[in-house]
């Protein structure tokens, strides 16, 4: 039997691998700053709660119009209202009435009710 030493005096040492060294590494930095992530996040927010209100408003939900657009239209002044709706419906955002035209049993003529004899608003009056 072979000694150990003469085992390990036939195996040839193999050279250490040279490694270059290794610099300083800094560390990763997050690629969202803190200012960024609040503004990605309000506008993430923002969106979302207008996506919901559209959706609402589109299908005519009864109960967001009484906890929700009712109170705030009531916040603000008749006349600034008045305009706000006037140009929504100018640019047809909002719903068209969902009315039905009266039956022909409802219709009557004038004569039957209304004397004949109407006074023009053009005509003077003495």
């Amino acid at each position: 039997m072979a000694t150990v030493s003469k085992v390990f005096s036939k195996v040839k040492m193999v050279e250490p691998i040279k490694v270059p060294p290794v610099k300083a590494c800094r560390p990763v930095q997050n690629p969202y700053k803190e200012p960024e992530r609040r503004k990605h996040a309000i506008q993430v927010i923002v969106g979302g709660t207008l996506t919901f209100a559209g959706i609402c408003l589109y299908r005519g939900d009864e109960k967001f119009y009484k906890q929700f657009v009712t109170p705030a239209m009531r916040m603000i002044d008749a006349e600034q209202a008045h305009r706000f709706a006037v140009r929504c419906a100018a640019f047809g955002l909002l719903p068209r009435p969902k009315m039905r035209p009266d039956p022909p049993s409802m219709a009557i003529e004038a004569s039957q009710k209304f004397p004949q004899n109407f006074r023009s608003c053009s005509e003077e009056v003495t």
